[in-house]
């Protein structure tokens, strides 16, 4: 007896109960499949706006009917107020008695497709859960979501999200973006594997520098700027005197284009890469020196902050997704291929690798052969720790991986772990909703000195010298100011909205709303005291923002009929009014604006790096 078959003989019925509202309801009927005749028939109400679904799986034909959540227990519901739920009723295929029953995460209402079921689950969405047809075990899994008007996908012992567009939805955090694949080691619940402790921190031919001061405060030492990843320095720049001083374009020969998207099917594959797609990171500056991480090309790059001429270059094993960070004489570089890097920042030779992964385990991702962790965000430096974090999201692999290091050794100081909660019977939705622990994607690591989070958020945060696990509730320091991270979207749909903040003002991209024409306007706007808002032409998006001294530096992209090109505005960051505007070569990379010293430096989407300053 097929599914399909069920569902054709499905048919709609109006139903009328006693002191109920009427509902929209369903009658199964089998048939036999040796001569046609009926054997049996049901009839089942539904919520109006549901599917009509009905499976066979594991030797039973399922059909859903209504449940009234407030005639039992609603501890697991996000609305223990009651309402209606779904029940799935297992149907023996023989004679219609309803052999088994479970109740279904109250989330699977919020979808626009049919469901997908395999002999042992039900499987929904929004976030995508597992339901056990055996025992009724929900096991609520985020690590991809399935896009509106859009399916998942099974084959080949695997679960294909298609979450290709990488934005926050209101009912999940942030997902993996992209086409995923995901494979159950049959053991675990989040694929959790064997730290492997031999060979983690391996020792290179160069010895650490004697003694170098920290960078100075003028500098830009690190992906943001500082700890807090504020995009914000005191230091000030000549506003209306800025001329380029050079341009260089550090990617590998020929023709300074390797390391970009290749073309066909490949480049599409790079594409869906929203948060790395750009060939060069924010440039880094300090010692003298500007540092870019060549992304897709796997290099990181030293040049010279005067002349901009290369000093060293760094091939790494797999792909770079931010900036390096230098610290005393040191430059610490985050790889996908799981390990951390330290090299002399003079001469880029290596003093020590350290494997942040937990395992040596390889896959595919966007084109390159990466780590299953790979370490995310780059090296935070707070203090005389370096702190980095491996993996791609609490829901599988183990979690992610955050480890406190000594920079001068590489020695790990502590090791935390964030992981996939248990969401118990039914899906637990109000348990993932307690601001005890970090659940989702990784990214970039902020601190406040005393603690170090994830993407500055409030839950899950690590001591920083004890590594203790600290939750919001517990926690009696001053909160982060904004949330950093490189997944959540703007109203633009990019990849995170670009952000500066200092002593109690933060400056982002706008979007307002016309109640009358309906149509949208965007602005770059100044929060706090005094606040202000400057419009952005259609056709302009913001890729960076920073603020130096009492300046707000926009680089922003401008579309074109054929390609995009660029422009940086200097504001004034008391009023917002705009000092002087200078026109790029080629449109600015994604958060690749960086200021030290009185110079402007950055990076563009052709791969070039630029420093402006007073001639």
């Amino acid at each position: 007896m097929s599914k399909s078959l069920l569902d054709r003989l499905s048919t709609p019925k109006a139903n009328k109960a006693k002191g109920k509202k009427a509902k929209y309801g369903y009658q199964y009927t089998a048939v036999s499949a040796k001569d046609g005749a009926k054997a049996w028939s049901r009839t089942s109400d539904r919520p109006e706006g549901r599917f009509s679904e009905v499976y066979f799986a594991s030797g039973l034909v399922w059909i859903q009917s209504p449940h009234d959540r407030k005639a039992r227990k609603t501890e697991g519901f996000h609305n223990p107020g009651g309402g209606v739920s779904c029940r799935w009723e297992g149907l023996d295929p023989r004679s219609g008695e309803v052999s088994r029953s479970l109740l279904a995460p109250v989330t699977l209402v919020y979808r626009c497709h049919r469901l997908y079921a395999t002999d042992r689950f039900l499987i929904g969405n929004r976030p995508v859960y597992f339901t056990d047809w055996t025992d009724g075990k929900v096991t609520r899994f985020e690590a991809t979501l399935i896009s509106c008007r859009s399916v998942a996908g099974l084959g080949q012992g695997m679960f294909f999200g298609l979450y290709t567009r990488s934005m926050r939805c209101m009912c999940i955090r942030p997902a993996i973006s992209g086409v995923s694949a995901f494979a159950s080691d049959g053991k675990t619940i989040n694929g959790e594997v064997k730290t492997e402790a031999e060979g983690r921190l391996v020792k290179g031919p160069a010895s650490p520098p004697a003694s170098v001061a920290a960078p100075a405060e003028d500098d830009w030492p690190m992906y943001r700027h500082d700890m807090r990843r504020s995009a914000h320095t005191a230091g000030k720049i000549p506003a209306g005197k800025l001329v380029v001083l050079w341009n260089e374009n550090p990617l590998p020969a020929p023709s300074g284009q390797a390391g970009t998207a290749p073309s066909g099917v490949l480049r599409n594959d790079w594409g869906l890469n929203k948060v790395f797609g750009d060939p060069v990171s924010q440039p880094t500056v300090a010692e003298g020196k500007v540092f870019v991480s060549l992304t897709h090309a796997q290099q990181v790059v030293a040049m010279d902050a005067r002349t901009g001429r290369e000093i060293w270059r760094f091939l790494a094993p797999a792909r770079l997704d931010v900036s390096p960070t230098i610290h005393k004489g040191l430059c610490l570089v985050g790889c996908n291929d799981g390990w951390v890097y330290a090299l002399r920042s003079d001469d880029g030779r290596l003093v020590w690798r350290f494997r942040a992964a937990p395992a040596a385990r390889r896959m595919v991702a966007y084109g390159q052969v990466e780590s299953a962790w790979p370490v995310t965000g780059g090296v935070l430096v707070a203090g005389d720790s370096a702190y980095v974090v491996a993996g791609r999201t609490t829901e599988t692999d183990g979690g992610l991986y955050v480890h406190a290091l000594t920079p001068a050794t590489g020695e790990a100081i502590w090791s935390g772990r964030h992981v996939k909660p248990d969401d118990g019977p039914i899906g637990a939705w109000n348990l993932r909703g307690l601001r005890n622990a970090y659940f989702g994607p990784s990214d970039i690591l902020c601190s406040d000195g005393r603690t170090v989070a994830i993407s500055a958020h409030r839950a899950g945060r690590f001591a920083c010298k004890s590594g203790r696990n600290i939750s919001d509730r517990r926690y009696g320091g001053p909160r982060f100011g904004l949330m950093r991270s490189r997944y959540a979207a703007d109203n633009q749909k990019t990849q995170y909205p670009p952000v500066a903040f200092a002593k109690g003002r933060s400056c982002s991209v706008l979007r307002v709303s016309d109640k009358k024409t309906k149509k949208y306007s965007r602005y770059i706007a100044m929060t706090g005291r005094p606040s202000w808002r400057t419009a952005l032409p259609s056709g302009m998006q913001v890729e960076a923002l920073a603020i130096a001294g009492d300046a707000v530096l926009a680089a922003i992209s401008v579309k074109g009929p054929t390609s995009s090109r660029g422009v940086l505005w200097v504001l004034s960051a008391k009023d917002g009014e705009k000092l002087a505007m200078h026109k790029l070569p080629a449109a600015p990379a994604f958060e690749a604006l960086s200021v030290a010293k009185g110079k402007v430096y950055l990076a563009l989407q052709d791969g070039g790096v630029m420093r402006l300053g007073r001639k």
